[in-house]
């Protein structure tokens, strides 16, 4: 067996454990002491040891991808400073402390948004796996295996793609993906091309010269993509660190802590306050609370 290059870059306020685990990604195992990502079409071995991350890959990676696939390339003290408002966010801060948010490829971030609606992260895991079976390619890395995720044209490609979905246990949320291509194909045709690659790579490029507002409504016109999986979007793979998701667990501890339970808050009302009291890096405040509110209460 070819043996691999284990490779290492230093690390300053990051845990691994807890950016991993704390429900951004879902294409992961944990084996002896090692995280297995599969990211697009590569697999990242990783483990941390103090202030060194070691990590080995089944294709060439550069340095660089991996400080900015886990977000190390940024200056987390002085978010975490800017954010803290409060004694409960103080209290979110310390508990989630090292949690960064992964940089995550824009499609395939969309397509495990979607996938997460009315669900949960192993059912989710499930779902995206068999997908990637489905459509991806088959990657190893020394004994451990995975598939690739699928890209547009893949998708383009199939057939009866609801019928394959729902295959892969997508239920419901299958209807939404044809109607997804459609879409897009009205910005291939703008780019007059047939590569729907192409026109994803055009679509999401466009969305991050976007302010908030626009690039919030512009994913919201996909069929199955409501405020929570666009914020999803924008804030794991756009580099919106202002989008603050609303979901279940965010709402019981917004509903607690700032709304003090006098009244039913609606997930609006949530997401503004969140953007306006936390401002440029609400997002952070979001998984911080989340992480928190899901580990420690």
């Amino acid at each position: 067996m070819k043996s691999i290059d284990v490779k290492s870059i230093a690390v300053k306020d990051f845990d691994l454990k807890r950016t991993v685990e704390c429900g951004q990604i879902f294409r992961w195992d944990f084996i002896e002491g090692w995280y297995y990502i599969t990211i697009n079409d590569l697999i990242l071995k990783v483990r941390q040891k103090d202030s060194r991350l070691e990590y080995a890959a089944s294709k060439k990676i550069s340095p660089d991808f991996v400080r900015k696939y886990f977000s190390v390339d940024i200056n987390l003290k002085q978010i975490n400073k800017t954010i803290n408002k409060d004694r409960n966010i103080a209290n979110a801060i310390k508990a989630a402390c090292g949690l960064r948010m992964v940089r995550q490829q824009p499609f395939e971030c969309l397509v495990s948004y979607i996938c997460s609606a009315a669900s949960n992260i192993p059912r989710i895991k499930r779902n995206l796996n068999a997908l990637s079976k489905a459509f991806g390619k088959k990657i190893f890395l020394n004994n451990y295996s995975s598939y690739s995720f699928p890209e547009p044209n893949d998708f383009k490609a199939c057939s009866s793609l609801e019928h394959s979905l729902r295959k892969c246990g997508f239920g419901f949320r299958a209807r939404f993906f044809p109607e997804m291509m459609r879409m897009i194909s009205e910005v291939a045709e703008e780019e007059h091309s047939n590569d729907f690659n192409k026109a994803f790579e055009f679509f999401f490029k466009k969305i991050k010269e976007m302010s908030y507002k626009d690039a919030r409504s512009e994913l919201m016109r996909f069929s199955g993509v409501g405020s929570k999986v666009a914020d999803c979007v924008l804030l794991f793979s756009l580099d919106f660190t202002e989008a603050f998701p609303v979901d279940v667990w965010i709402k019981r501890v917004m509903q607690e802590l700032y709304f003090k339970n006098k009244k039913k808050a609606s997930n609006k009302a949530i997401e503004d306050f969140g953007r306006e009291y936390f401002g440029k890096y609400a997002g952070y405040a979001q998984e911080y609370l989340f992480y928190w509110r899901r580990n420690n209460k």
